[in-house]
Order: C-alpha cells, then sequence, then structure tokens
C-alpha cells in the first residue's frame, strides 16, 4: 500500500504516523520543502521515497513529484497531511489521481462562515455572524447585536488575527489595520471552550472520540500572552457527545480525524464554533495516548491500511498540557517542578517556535485520575513569585 504523506517534518511529534504506517506494512512517499538530510533520522528512515519541493504550495511541483512516485512505484492508495493548510491540496491530489478519500467541498470545510452551515444542519445554535465588506456594514451588525463583537479571518488557523472590538474606537483601530482578506464578524459568546476530538473510519463511523476543556480561549491566550492549560474528560459530556456525533454525521467525514469545538454556555448550552478535519493542534495527539494508554499514530495507521475498523476506548487518566513562558518569573524553577511532579510528569517539551505565541515555550504533559489534581498542580506550575 503506497500511502503519499504531504509536509511529514511538521509538526515535529508527527513523524510517528508515518512510523506507524510502516510497521503496518505500508510504503510511505514523502514530500516537503526540506531536503533529506534536514529531516529527522526516524522520520527518514520511514520513507520508502521523498521528494523535495521549493514551496509546497506550488500546486505544479507537488503534482510532478506525485507522478514521479507513480511511475516508480505504482498507484499510490492514499494521501494525507493532518494539517488544515493542506487539506485543499490533499484533494486536488485525490481527485486528479482518482485516490480514496474527501475531494469535494472544502471550501465549506475551510471557511468558517460556511462551518455554520453544518452546525445548523446538525442542530446546533451558533453565534449570530455577517461577512465584513466596509465600515457601514460593520456599524450594520453592531447595530443588531451590540458590542463586543468578534473579528477573525473567515478562512485563518486557530486564533490568529483574531479581534474582540468593544467600541467604536477599536473598530475604527482594526479596520485602519486589517489585511486584504475575508474576515467574519461574530455576536460575542460567554462560555467555557470545549472540543470533540477523534477519528472515523472509511465508513463514516467514529473509531474513537475524545473532548477537551481549556482554562481560557485561544484569543485571550494568543493577545494577553496568558500562561493556561487544557485537559481531557474522563467522562464525556451526553449534550456534547450528541451534538458531536451529528455534525460528522452530516459532513459524513471518512477516515479522518476531527477537531470540533464550541462554546459551552453557563446555562450548559452548545454554540458551534468551528470544525477542523485534522487532529487537534499542538501536542494533544500525546496527551491522547498517556490519557487512555493507546497509541494513536498507530491507530490511525491501522486505521487508513484497513486493519482496524473499531477501538474501546478506556478513559484512565485526565491528561493536562500546562504551559510556562520564557517572559515570565515563576516561583517553582523547571528543576523543583519536575521533583514535584515526580512520576504524575508524563512529558516535558520545548515547543517549536510557531507555537509559542498561542501556548507558549515550554509544555508540562501532567496525568492525574480527578480534575482537583489537575487544578492544583497547573496552579503551582503557574504559580508567581512571593514578591511579586
Amino acid at each position: 500500500m503506497n500511502i503519499l504523506y504531504l509536509s511529514p517534518h511538521f509538526p515535529p511529534n508527527f513523524y510517528l504516523f508515518p512510523a506507524k504506517l510502516v510497521e503496518r506494512g505500508a510504503r510511505v512517499l514523502g514530500i516537503t520543502d526540506q531536503h533529506v538530510s534536514q529531516l529527522r533520522l526516524d522520520l527518514q528512515m520511514s520513507l520508502w521515497d521523498h521528494i523535495q519541493v521549493s514551496d509546497l504550495h506550488s500546486t505544479q511541483e507537488v503534482h510532478a513529484a506525485v507522478e514521479n512516485f507513480q511511475r516508480d512505484h505504482g498507484t499510490i492508495h492514499r494521501v494525507e497531511s493532518h494539517l488544515e493548510t493542506w487539506l485543499e491540496l490533499e484533494a486536488d491530489i485525490r481527485k486528479k489521481y482518482k485516490i480514496f478519500g474527501l475531494k469535494e467541498g472544502l471550501e465549506a470545510l475551510r471557511r468558517k462562515s460556511l462551518m455554520k452551515d453544518f452546525f445548523s444542519e446538525a442542530g446546533v445554535t451558533t453565534a449570530p455572524f455577517r461577512i465584513l465588506e466596509d465600515y457601514d456594514s460593520a456599524l450594520e451588525f453592531v447595530a443588531e447585536v451590540g458590542y463586543p463583537i468578534i473579528i477573525k479571518p473567515d478562512t485563518g488557523i486557530g486564533a490568529q488575527d483574531t479581534h474582540k472590538i468593544r467600541n467604536l474606537e477599536e473598530l475604527q483601530f482594526f479596520l485602519e489595520r486589517r489585511k486584504p482578506y475575508p474576515y467574519i464578524m461574530e455576536a460575542f459568546v460567554t462560555g467555557e471552550i470545549v472540543t470533540f476530538d477523534g477519528l472515523t473510519n472509511s465508513n463514516g463511523d467514529i473509531v474513537f472520540f475524545t473532548s477537551h476543556e481549556y482554562s481560557l480561549d485561544a484569543r485571550k491566550i494568543a493577545s494577553e500572552a496568558r500562561d493556561f492549560y487544557y485537559y481531557n474528560y474522563r467522562e464525556i459530556p451526553e449534550k456534547l457527545e450528541k451534538a458531536g456525533t451529528r455534525c460528522l454525521e452530516v459532513m459524513q467525514v471518512r477516515e479522518k480525524f476531527f477537531h470540533l469545538e464550541f462554546f459551552r454556555t453557563a446555562d450548559g448550552n452548545l454554540v458551534g464554533i468551528e470544525i477542523n478535519l485534522r487532529p487537534p493542534g499542538g501536542m494533544t495527539t500525546d496527551m491522547m495516548n498517556y490519557a487512555h494508554d493507546m497509541d494513536v499514530y498507530d491507530l490511525w495507521a491501522g486505521v487508513v491500511t484497513g486493519q482496524i475498523d473499531s477501538y474501546e476506548l478506556e478513559r484512565k487518566f485526565h491528561c493536562a498540557h500546562v504551559s510556562r513562558r520564557k517572559r515570565y518569573d515563576y516561583k517553582y524553577s523547571h528543576e523543583q517542578i519536575l521533583d514535584m511532579l515526580g512520576d504524575r510528569l508524563s512529558l516535558y517539551s520545548e515547543l517549536p517556535a510557531i507555537y509559542a505565541e498561542v501556548m507558549g515555550e515550554f509544555a508540562y504533559l501532567v496525568r492525574y485520575e480527578t480534575l482537583d489534581e489537575v487544578r492544583e498542580v497547573a496552579s503551582l506550575i503557574h504559580q508567581a513569585p512571593d514578591n511579586v
């Protein structure tokens, strides 16, 4: 089985997806913008063949690489990247070379304004919205919903370029500096961010699912450079499971990871935020492994190669990602934290620079049986010096 993997070198922990494919008997053909010598050795050893292009955005170069692979290795059976950036490229390759998987409807899965149709069809409420056209359209929207409003790129990733607008002065300030791409305006929603994450098989059935909650919303973390933590649930709220499952049925997601985001309001209702057909970002795949004593990289490889169709998940622990930032002083040093955590620390990592704005430079992955323990250790890791 030949599997084309786009950008297998990023994020860094995703090298495990190709590695597990190889263990499952597949041949992995990689396309990157890196020379093979720049790839980590584990990844080099996992790639049956590799072609470097000057830029993965160059469709012509990528198609030429695909044709070289087909000439040298025969039929390509799957295409994957696990990155939102390359969803359209994946679909383009599948369509041109008649490969199984998502080929159509990508615009609706990339534009936040169109995602709302999926939520609506699934019976999930979304915030009132409008596409930002000009100053007058912004004022009309504010007149309808009032301040504050949220303005963000219609096709943005995560919380990039997302703004909370509280008054006319802030609106004018934003409009004078807006970038030349479409934005969406939304009524502000107060609530906790919760997710519905997992993997489907080739029939669209859910193989496994989990859920995470964030201590702060991503916009506030990024704009205010805040410390934060997030963790998985051991018991998935019934409303969240039903809403997430209905959304997947509507979208007919096949053989793909999914990452759905919701606000949970004070009255317990869910408001759909966005839909992503990829694993959750950062080190969340590793968190899944530590929380459930599973191997999500191998599970995906088993699904893709047709060796796994279902999976019985045991929700053993809460695994939390607890951040730290270079700019802050903390009461306890890194060495003291390591001593305090002991075997409760599953992994410590310095994060790639591209993650730093939102997630901080350092991550502690810890696991406990109770949420009280998670919150206590997060407070400990974030505690400021006594003289501050």
